[in-house]
């Protein structure tokens, strides 16, 4: 699974499972809800800073990010992993 796939799947298990819309992630950003929109529907990617904020509101390190999801089992998990 590519990279932007893996992060995809990881957008939409954050946004599920912390109870978030498009509208209210967007907003923690400062962003527009179309932008979120695009990263959840692979259209785009987040930039590194974007990136930056993403990793700091979830809680989830950088390199567990996309560690993670190598193993999609948890994924299916309503709660993150510990941190």
């Amino acid at each position: 699974m590519s990279e932007d796939a893996k992060a995809q799947a990881l957008f939409k298990w954050y946004l599920t499972s912390s109870n978030q819309t498009y509208t209210s992630f967007a907003e923690k950003l400062g962003i527009n809800r179309n932008t979120v929109r695009r990263w959840v529907s692979g259209e785009s990617t987040p930039n590194k800073h974007h990136l930056s904020e993403i990793f700091r509101l979830s809680g989830i390190k950088p390199g567990e990010w996309f560690e993670k999801a190598d193993n999609f089992s948890w994924l299916r998990r309503k709660t993150p992993p510990k941190k």
